[in-house]
């Protein structure tokens, strides 16, 4: 019996690491796209000012 509870603690630990992953991915794309974003409207706004 404690061989299927073993199982079930796997696969449980498995899907959060697996979750957290993925919410980290989202995250570090919003945070790249920002900054990118941040330095094209620095650039454009150099460009009109010059």
């Amino acid at each position: 019996m404690r061989k299927g509870l073993s199982t079930i603690e796997y696969a449980v630990m498995v899907a959060v690491i697996v979750a957290a992953l993925a919410a980290m991915t989202a995250y570090l794309k919003r945070a790249v796209c920002g900054k990118w974003r941040e330095n094209v409207d620095t650039i454009s706004l150099g460009r009109q000012a010059g």
